[in-house]
């Protein structure tokens, strides 16, 4: 027993070693075989390296390719996006011009919080992306609104408050609503952002959003994609000002149920060379 508390006691002042070291550390003291003993010669050596970058610039040549086809693609067709002028619409706006797609905005006249933002505000918003301006509480007034040609469709929509009457009215009916609109438009995919908490529906817009994902997936006559991803930090740091303000941090029983891996929006590329480190050692970014 009392060898076992000491054990402990000595481990405890051992420090932790992170994976990457300990790998770092496994390769350093391995034994290392001379160049003589793999490669018999300088020519198998030199065979050797050509080989390798020959690999590399076939990984590169395809690399190329595959951007270049699907900018070519891209080219051809026309994306959609509901919820446009929202905190993740825009970020999608924005990468499906990037990648060569027609690109439409689809917005309310008057948008944003509160309906502060005009026309023209949007506009400037969306520089080189056609926008156009319409009412999702009707499919007719979608159709209206929409281009002639739609390939694509996105729904970046999500109710404001999360109460019951705004979570039905957008969650549910106005995303249907958006889904008619593509369906008679002839659109070969709906691309749904929902979110990872409808798997455990408690709250109602959870409720109604689930519901949604139900009438796409039996739509039947057209492509789907339902991206469930966890909170956003800008979620979460939406509170900072609250509870700077004396006013109290909005947490579900011990905060479990709500437990997640927020997500950010800086690319890590983006980030100063000195913290690249981390995202090396995932192998989220090279070099």
């Amino acid at each position: 027993m009392a060898t076992s508390t000491v054990a402990k006691l000595s481990l405890s002042r051992v420090p932790k070693i992170s994976g990457a070291a300990q790998r770092r550390a496994a390769v350093s003291a391995a034994p290392r075989a001379s160049s003589s003993l793999t490669f018999s010669s300088r020519s198998q050596l030199a065979k050797f390296k050509g080989k390798l970058h020959s690999q590399k610039c076939s990984r590169s040549v395809k690399a190329r390719q595959l951007k270049s086809n699907t900018t070519a693609e891209a080219g051809d067709k026309t994306a959609v996006v509901f919820g446009a002028t929202g905190y993740i619409g825009k970020f999608v706006v924005n990468e499906l011009q990037a990648r060569g797609y027609k690109t439409v905005a689809f917005a309310r006249s008057k948008s944003g919080i509160g309906g502060k933002k005009s026309e023209d505000d949007v506009k400037a918003d969306f520089p080189g992306v056609d926008v156009c301006f319409g009412d999702v509480s009707s499919t007719e007034g979608i159709l209206e609104a929409l281009p002639e040609k739609v390939d694509l469709v996105f729904s970046c929509m999500a109710s404001r408050t999360g109460g019951v009457k705004d979570s039905w009215d957008i969650d549910y009916q106005a995303t249907l609503n958006c889904l008619d609109a593509a369906r008679a438009k002839g659109a070969e995919q709906f691309v749904l952002l929902s979110a990872i908490c409808v798997q455990k529906p408690t709250l109602t817009f959870q409720k109604a959003k689930l519901k949604f994902e139900k009438a796409l997936q039996e739509a039947g006559d057209i492509k789907y994609s339902i991206v469930r991803p966890t909170a956003f930090f800008k979620s979460l740091g939406g509170q900072v000002k609250s509870v700077s303000g004396g006013g109290p941090y909005v947490m579900f029983g011990d905060g479990c149920l709500a437990a997640c891996k927020p997500i950010s929006e800086v690319h890590p590329p983006s980030l100063p060379p000195s913290l690249h480190k981390p995202f090396q050692e995932m192998g989220l970014i090279q070099g």
